[in-house]
């Protein structure tokens, strides 16, 4: 059985994700209401989102929308294969002895 390679708990992706949305809106030069405005989310959503990492997905979406990183967020779960999906396959790769020679042609 493989095992899925994940370093960061489920609360530390929600807090890097808050934290680099807050950097975003800096960046920017957005107050935190006036990218709440922008985005169509309520001022109070995005204050408990860049302080708690909570927030809706719609919300989530509007802000990284507002932000101008759609194109990053749709590739979070694109269906291009991964370099590694477990252990087992860096394993693989560590021991697959390396060709001493070319191919016959």
């Amino acid at each position: 059985m493989a095992i899925p390679l994940t370093f960061n708990t489920p609360g530390k992706i929600v807090s890097t994700l808050a934290h680099q949305a807050r950097s975003l809106r800096l960046e920017a030069n957005f107050t935190q209401k006036g990218l709440a405005r922008h985005a169509g989310v309520s001022y109070a959503s995005l204050r408990t989102f860049e302080r708690s990492g909570q927030i809706s997905l719609l919300s989530f979406v509007k802000i990284v929308q507002t932000l101008g990183r759609e194109k990053d967020l749709l590739a979070v779960l694109s269906t291009r294969p991964l370099p590694y999906q477990s252990i087992d396959d860096v394993v693989r790769v560590e021991t697959t002895p390396a060709r001493q020679r070319g191919r016959r042609s």
